[in-house]
This record gives structure tokens, sequence and C-alpha cells, in this order.
């Protein structure tokens, strides 16, 4: 999937703000909201379940709000390649997508197996599904993907970007001394994002298996203390690392290997 100089596609600036825009504001919103007056003083007469379903929610109206406005400029620039999101692709490659995030992940299931369950298991479904599924589909799909594919930015740029702003969302309290208190967390989720993102690329835009890969990960450590584990404080960060490097490695092995190939069709957008 390399692109010489000669052959490369110019910026569309047009396309890129749009996306940002829209990307800026489903991430602006929700948090300008949950940290209003108003919703303070009454969000304990909305269920736990109602709160979490905002956020994904309104990233779903963003979604299909901005794919409206680009495939009206898309049409304008006559311009015939139609983007992929990776949702609806072949159940074949769903299902084989998986498969394969499930396997990179046994080395977390492994060390959670060597680990005291977690007590709070409670909303289980948010922090994996429902955190698997959205959060994969705003920021690989719809942010990441676009800016390449309409936008036509450049893979390494649109991924640090992307990824970037990834691990922030997940900072918890916005000030300095929060950002200093958590950069290590929120630098590994944010080099997370990237390798989602690259994942998302690598795989001809199949989100699922970006979206499989995060909801084990997650899953594993919901499920399991990871960090009290009986090998040492070290083996929950090393596990994670497996994990992406799995990923990495197998992904590379078949996208060069014949036997794969109908995993991974021919890039139109390219």
């Amino acid at each position: 999937m390399k692109v010489s100089a000669s052959n490369r596609r110019p910026l569309r600036p047009g396309f890129v703000l749009v996306i940002l825009a829209f990307f800026a504001l489903g991430i602006a919103a929700p948090k300008i909201f949950f940290y209003s007056s108003w919703y303070q003083s009454h969000r304990s007469e909305w269920s736990i379940h109602l709160r979490l379903w905002i956020q994904p929610a309104w990233w779903t109206v963003c979604i299909a709000s901005g794919w409206v406005i680009l495939e009206h400029m898309r049409r304008k620039v006559a311009d015939s390649r139609r983007p992929r999101m990776g949702v609806l692709i072949s159940p074949a490659r769903a299902g084989f997508a998986v498969v394969f995030a499930f396997v990179c992940a046994v080395p977390m299931l492994a060390l959670g197996l060597l680990s005291p369950p977690s007590p709070d298991r409670d909303l289980l479904f948010y922090g994996t599904v429902q955190a698997g599924f959205f959060e994969e589909w705003f920021f690989r799909a719809f942010a990441f993907g676009l800016l390449i594919q309409l936008g036509r930015m450049r893979l390494w740029p649109a991924a640090v970007l992307t990824g970037t702003i990834f691990g922030l969302v997940h900072l918890r309290g916005y000030s300095l001394s929060a950002l200093t208190g958590q950069w290590t967390g929120l630098a590994f989720i944010g080099l997370g994002g990237v390798m989602y993102a690259w994942l998302f690329w690598r795989w001809r835009w199949n989100l699922w298996v970006v979206i499989a890969l995060h909801t084990f990960m997650n899953l594993w450590w919901g499920l399991f203390e990871l960090g009290d584990n009986s090998l040492g404080p070290w083996a929950a960060t090393a596990s994670r690392v497996i994990t992406i490097g799995l990923a990495i490695t197998l992904t590379e092995f078949m996208v060069k290997s014949v036997r794969f190939g109908r995993l991974f069709p021919p890039d139109t957008m390219a």
C-alpha cells in the first residue's frame, strides 16, 4: 500500500476541515455538557445506564451528520470512490478479525487467570462492548479513516493526531495536575490509539479487528485485577505490550501471505 511521491494525491483542506469540525464537536459537546452546572445538579435523577449512553449517542449523531455532508462534497467533486468505514463488510472478514483479536489478547487472558477477579463488574458492558464499538467507530472509522480516504492526509499524521486526542479524551479532570498525574497512562492509551489506527488501515479498512481487539483487551482488564497478579506489577504492562506486538507481527505476516489474500482486498482509496 505504498504510494510513490509522484502519484501521491494532494490534500483536500475542505474535507479535512469538515471531518475535524465534527470530530471536535463530538468530543467537546459531551465534555461541556457533563461539566455543566445543570448536569451536575440533575445527574442523580438519571440512571447510570442513561448517562453512559449520552456520549455514544452524540457520536452517532456527529458521524451521521458528517457523513451526509461529506457525501455531498464527494459527489460535488465527482469522486466515484466511496470511502469505507469498515462496519458493513463480509461476515467472513468480520468473523476472522474477531478470532484474530481474541488470539492476540490471549496473553492478557492468561495473566487474568493468575490474578484475582475484579470486584466491580456491574458496568462491564459499557467499558468493553460499548467502548470497543463506539470509540473505534468514532475515532478510527470516522476521524482517522475519513481523514485519509476523503481528506487525503498521510497515514502517520492522521494516526498520531487521532491517537493523541484519543488518549487525552481519557483524562480524568481537566487541570495541569491531573495531566501530570496521569500522563503515563494517557501516553499508553494514545499509543494504543495509533496502533489501532494502523491496524484499521493495514487490514484494508476492516473495523472489526480493532473493535474486537479493543473489546477483548478491556474485557480482560475489567474482569480481572491484572495489576495484582502473582508475577509482579510489571506483568500487566508486559501482557498489553505482548498483545500489541502479536497483533502487529501477525498482521504483517498475513498481509504478505498469499494464503490470506481474500482478507485484504485492494484499497481503492489509495
